[in-house]
């Protein structure tokens, strides 16, 4: 079951996994992992002429699950099935700008 949360995410804490992006953050005492998709973040450059991994601060909407609820080809096996895992499927559900 996945339930939608809205993160605030500092560019500079955004990782480059060569493949895509990931932030980390925490819903409560849960850890969660945030996947930029590698056409998302090219997005986000084109829409505000920098790259996501040097934005102040951007929010985002999104679904995140439990790590041990994804098909088994998706889990993570280092991350504990509590982990929340999500990704940014639309450059639509990144506000920039926020303070």
């Amino acid at each position: 079951m996945t339930q939608t949360h809205t993160l605030k995410i500092i560019g500079r804490n955004i990782q480059d996994k060569h493949t895509h992006y990931e932030a980390h953050s925490y819903i409560g005492p849960a850890q969660a992992t945030i996947i930029i998709r590698g056409d998302i973040a090219t997005d986000f450059q084109n829409k505000y002429q920098q790259p996501i991994t040097q934005a102040d601060a951007f929010q985002v909407t999104l679904e995140l699950g439990r790590n041990d609820h994804r098909v088994k080809e998706c889990q993570d096996p280092f991350k504990i099935g509590s982990h929340l895992i999500g990704s940014i499927d639309s450059i639509d559900s990144i506000v920039y700008n926020i303070k």
